[in-house]
């Protein structure tokens, strides 16, 4: 009777760890049982190692990971000596404690582990077992978490097609590896793969659970972040709009599901240039998160510093810095002075402090953190200080992560952009050549690093006069970021102004010419045809025709220029008289002398109104 008491006050605890609310109910019920079953059967016995489990599992929930771990030890250390290394009740002991490992960001430890659960499973059940399959999941998901995203997608598609095979295409379990998959091909910069298989999850989990159910609603979020990351904003929008209604309307706005939600929303709603709605929901997300999870718990403070950016981006930084200070305070604490998250919180507030021209505070924070200090002396001209931080930035960076650690090829760049700045141009191509490789390697050739550390070495040879090797490698960054960004992406349309700007120094002016065009046609678009990035861009388009001896074309281009800087600026601001200026010179080569005779004279006499004491050269492009 005692026994059948136990059992069923352990099992009531087994129902309260499932309601957060009641967790503390749950733990003193699990330490009732524990210490009456441990007493009376003995440590070993399989009931009290159930007895470990259960409260392990309920401090887990409650952030006691310390006292987790002791409980979750006993418990697989137990049933390996009594039931046997291959025991499914082992195997899913070794799974609770890698997980627990893995919250503790103790990495290396809990890949063991999920190795070797994955292992013992396959040798007793076959690697086509589900559960050899969950285990290559678990294994795939950590191994993603930590950067090793080739093996990760090998374990995940292993994982996806294996439970497709033995579990159905719409089961649970395949539908999770359907989305892992996705995420970490996402991750390798596969987008184009990746945007099937979040639409098929999507589709699937909407056709099996509803709308509304949770799991739809997660395959939904990635599915709308995955064309938010592609710039695909419109198409995003309204999946995370109906997202956030749905999670609102089912649990309640202060759900941390919901708030969630919400801050996914924000986040887009910023890059779609709202952020005035981005503010109110991202402050909602953050009252409802200090409420529901305490203000020092990790969404807190990410919401914390993405309502901070958007303030700072608004050009309201005097709202930011008490929000990145109580970030960074509450990082340091939880986390240590050294970890990567508390250094870059450090980071993110020395920026700001040193835009608001406090120098004097920004200075000792951004000492703190090494490669940070050394791009601090090299933003003040101290190159000769930054250089020797920068390399032991780069030599600690080897010796802790190793030399393709994603962390060291960062700083390969970091190293290389400042030495071909002072001119050392041999050491700066060696590190960058090093740092494309290592990311080709890692991530692929069309990911967007790789692809950055392309237009880097690019940049870096045409500074060297190696304009055809340059040519070459912004076609290929070029090509990869249509490939993964599309046409329009501000990333992409970065690279087709260079790539212009070389061929048009190489006289290659029939190839530069649709490259202008097309750049100011989508500049157009975005930015609205007066703006002054637009505007720009028709300058070097009416430059290129008038190169090319067709200056009869660049009339209408440099009319409209003029026009629109005349409205927008103002008849004697220095890019107004430049506008001018141009006009004038094709005129005269089409033969209107007069009419550029009279612009010459306007800008002369604008010119000594604007700037009465300096001469009056005669500007052309």
């Amino acid at each position: 009777c005692h026994s059948s008491s136990l059992r069923a006050t352990g099992l009531l605890a087994d129902l309260l760890l499932k309601q957060t609310k009641r967790l503390h109910e749950a733990e003193a019920l699990s330490i009732y049982v524990l210490s009456n079953v441990e007493a009376e059967l003995g440590a070993d016995d399989p009931e009290t190692l159930t007895c470990y489990e259960r409260l392990g599992l309920v401090q887990r929930a409650m952030g006691k990971e310390r006292e987790a771990e002791v409980q979750l030890r006993r418990a697989r250390e137990g049933r390996e000596e009594v039931l046997g290394a291959s025991s499914f009740d082992t195997l899913r002991s070794l799974t609770q404690l890698a997980s627990l490992l893995e919250d503790l960001g103790r990495h290396g430890e809990a890949d063991q582990l999920h190795e070797r659960a994955m292992q013992r499973s396959e040798s007793v059940r076959g690697s086509c077992h589900p559960h050899t399959m969950a285990c290559a999941q678990n294994l795939g998901r950590l191994r993603a978490s930590v950067g090793k995203h080739h093996e990760a997608e090998s374990l995940l598609r292993r994982a996806y097609e294996g439970r497709r095979a033995v579990l159905g295409p719409h089961h649970n379990e395949t539908l999770e590896s359907l989305g892992s998959l996705a995420e970490v091909l996402q991750q390798l910069g596969k987008w184009k793969e990746a945007e099937p298989l979040f639409r098929l999850a999507f589709e699937e989990r909407e056709g099996l659970c509803g709308r509304h159910h949770p799991a739809t609603l997660a395959a939904s979020d990635g599915l709308a972040m995955l064309l938010k990351a592609l710039g695909n904003l419109p198409a995003a929008e309204p999946l995370l709009r109906l997202n956030l209604e749905l999670r609102e309307r089912h649990w309640g706005k202060s759900h941390p599901e919901a708030l969630q939600s919400a801050s996914n929303l924000a986040g887009l709603l910023q890059a779609a240039r709202k952020p005035q709605e981005a503010e109110a929901l991202f402050r909602h997300a953050l009252k409802g998160r200090e409420v529901a999870l305490g203000p020092t718990h990790p969404s807190t403070l990410a919401t914390m510093q993405d309502l901070a950016t958007l303030l700072r981006a608004a050009g309201r930084p005097e709202e930011a810095e008490p929000l990145l200070r109580q970030c960074h305070e509450s990082t340091e604490a939880a986390l240590g002075p050294t970890h990567p998250d508390t250094l870059a919180s450090l980071n993110r507030l020395a920026g700001l402090l040193k835009a608001l021209g406090r120098g004097g505070e920004a200075t000792p924070l951004y000492l703190a953190s090494l490669r940070r200090r050394a791009l601090l002396l090299q933003s003040m001209g101290r190159h000769a200080e930054a250089e020797p931080l920068m390399r032991r930035a780069l030599d600690g960076s080897e010796s802790a992560l190793g030399s393709d650690h994603p962390d060291t090829l960062a700083a390969c760049c970091n190293l290389a952009g400042h030495l071909g700045r002072a001119g050392k141009r041999d050491e700066a191509e060696a590190l960058l050549r090093r740092a494309l490789r290592g990311r080709e390697e890692a991530l692929g050739p069309t990911h967007l690093e790789t692809l950055e550390a392309a237009a880097s070495l690019a940049a870096l040879l045409e500074a060297s006069g190696r304009t055809r090797e340059a040519v070459r490698l912004y076609r290929r960054v070029l090509q990869g970021r249509e490939s993964v960004l599309g046409p329009s992406h501000p990333n992409t349309l970065a690279c087709v102004v260079s790539l212009a700007a070389l061929l048009e120094g190489l006289s290659e002016h029939e190839e530069a010419e649709p490259l202008r065009a097309r750049a100011l046609e989508v500049q157009a678009s975005l930015l609205g045809p007066d703006s002054p990035v637009t505007l720009n861009s028709l300058d070097r388009l009416a430059y290129l025709l008038e190169a090319s001896g067709r200056p009869e074309e660049a009339e209408p281009l440099l009319r409209r220029a003029l026009k629109a800087r005349e409205e927008a600026l103002g008849p004697t601001k220095p890019e107004t008289l430049r506008s001018l200026w141009q006009l004038a010179a094709v005129l005269e080569r089409t033969g209107k002398s007069e009419e550029a005779e009279q612009l010459y004279q306007c800008a002369r006499r604008r010119r000594r109104v604007c700037l009465p004491s300096q001469p009056q050269p005669l500007l052309r492009l």
